[in-house]
């Protein structure tokens, strides 16, 4: 959460180098953001969801007697 918010300011900042990019939206639109915003945070959850399930279904037992 805090990296998106860090991430807007950041695009606040550098509105006009990015408005070059842009077609038919503006830098600060706040529909493309916040959808750009709810983009990353969902990639973020499942790129962390799926090592999580991983260990999860580990027996931690047999991995303690291994060590």
């Amino acid at each position: 959460m805090l990296g998106c918010a860090i991430g807007l300011l950041g695009v606040a900042a550098v509105s006009r180098l990015l408005g070059s990019f842009l077609f038919g939206v503006s830098p600060l639109d706040p529909l493309v953001l916040s959808l750009a915003a709810v983009l990353v945070l969902l990639l973020a959850w499942v790129a962390s969801l799926l090592p999580a399930r991983r260990a999860a279904s580990i027996d931690l037992m047999s991995v303690l007697r291994a060590e």
